[in-house]
């Protein structure tokens, strides 16, 4: 049991009686505003229809605007359609530059596709210095495959010589 009982309403005053009724429509605007499935639309005025149909479409956009499966392009104006793929084509750049998925590198101009290989190249010179696993040996020119080397070298005599991690200490590479 939730704790509340069920309200007879021919229990209630005029004035506890209006104030709930005036409650309920709120609620059910509410939660058609919202776009819940308590919403009942029959019970709204022309003015409330119309206005939940803004909110309605509003949501939408925002929907295809974060990339959301919610989204319908349907039901897009022009300029939100442009807007929207605008946005989409955004989140692939930063989803190719991150290597996250999805990302479709079909969609990159050539000129993206460049930067974005350049800042993928670079960034995994970076892990491999580190010694991160997500380092791509094979993908190191020669010189960049020496700096790496180097740089690991000089990461593990200053781990052994702070005591940090589980390097076996010795000078081998």
């Amino acid at each position: 049991m939730s704790g509340y009982q069920s309200c007879d309403h021919s229990k209630l005053s005029g004035s506890e009686a209006k104030a709930l009724s005036i409650a309920e429509r709120q609620r059910n605007l509410s939660n058609c505003e919202e776009g819940w499935d308590s919403c009942d639309k029959s019970k709204l005025s022309k003015l409330e229809v119309s206005g939940v149909a803004d909110a309605e479409h509003k949501r939408n956009l925002s929907h295809c605007m974060d990339g959301w499966a919610l989204c319908d392009h349907s039901e897009l104006t022009d300029a939100e359609a442009k807007s929207v793929l605008a946005a989409e084509h955004d989140q692939n750049i930063t989803n190719c530059k991150n290597a996250w998925s999805p990302c479709e590198q079909a969609m990159l101009t050539p000129t993206e596709a460049a930067a974005n290989a350049v800042f993928r190249h670079q960034h995994n010179v970076s892990d491999c210095m580190e010694d991160w696993g997500s380092c791509d040996v094979s993908k190191l020119s020669p010189a960049e495959a020496s700096q790496v080397a180097v740089a690991r070298f000089k990461n593990r005599i200053t781990a052994c010589r702070n005591g940090w991690g589980s390097y076996r200490c010795s000078l081998r590479r």
